[in-house]
């Protein structure tokens, strides 16, 4: 038997626990931005950017009917 938590219970806590992380680690979120920013500036991100709209943009057609791939 699995035991979920109330939403409202569980959703402050999720939110308290991410500030609680965030405001412990308040020095290093200029660093975070930073590496976020010049990491999504790459040709590898525009490279997989790519391939997610590919495979997003093939899977709707495909699976839009019954048949499917087979």
């Amino acid at each position: 038997m699995v035991f979920y938590l109330p939403y409202p219970f569980q959703t402050s806590s999720y939110i308290l626990a991410a500030l609680w992380i965030i405001l412990t680690n308040i020095s290093e979120v200029p660093s975070a931005f930073g590496t976020i920013i010049s990491g999504a500036c790459t040709p590898k991100a525009v490279e997989g950017g790519f391939i997610g709209v590919l495979i997003k943009t093939v899977r709707r057609p495909v699976f839009s009917s019954e048949a499917g791939i087979r």
